[in-house]
């Protein structure tokens, strides 16, 4: 269990309990009580990389297992998840729950979209990817590509992105 945590960074690439995470997992894992944000300067110029996830801001190829928070992700960058911000390649989820708020206070362009969601923000070229037992009951709230569970899926051709016994009882708006 991790509480109290405090992470506010300017022009910073990720934000997350872990920056990111990549051919790896997270398992058994509770962030209470926690705030994560990401406040750039100049966020219309921020890389795509710009990701903020209580868990992780990015992750590649991962597995979560037990995963719990109730912390609040508040961004003015491109991609935010109550859980992960990013994700490339495959997401294994499972038993998963946020119950915390994700805010979006980014403004969209030509040339940046954004990507708001309960447990995923955005995923770009996913093969597979599987969410399992997973509860969203936390608030996610943004002006552009918001989603209860994802905020936008990017999938690659013949891409399959299960969801199975999940529930979203928060508000996305």
């Amino acid at each position: 269990t991790t509480s109290g945590l405090y992470s506010k960074f300017e022009d910073r690439s990720t934000n997350g309990l872990f920056g990111g995470v990549k051919n790896g997992s997270v398992k058994n894992l509770k962030i209470i009580n926690s705030y994560f944000e990401n406040a750039a300067t100049d966020a219309a110029n921020v890389s795509q990389y710009a990701c903020s996830g209580s868990v992780a801001g990015f992750v590649h190829n991962v597995i979560l297992e037990n995963v719990e928070s109730s912390a609040i992700v508040k961004s003015n960058c491109q991609r935010v998840g109550g859980l992960v911000g990013r994700q490339d390649d495959a997401l294994t989820m499972t038993n998963c729950t946020f119950s915390g708020q994700v805010i979006g206070t980014g403004e969209a362009n030509a040339a940046r979209s954004l990507a708001y969601g309960g447990l995923v923000g955005y995923t770009n070229n996913v093969k597979t990817s599987e969410i399992k037992n997973c509860t969203v009951s936390g608030s996610v709230s943004a002006d552009y590509y918001v989603g209860g569970f994802v905020g936008q899926v990017n999938g690659a051709s013949g891409a399959e992105y299960k969801f199975t016994d999940c529930t979203f009882t928060g508000s996305s708006t």
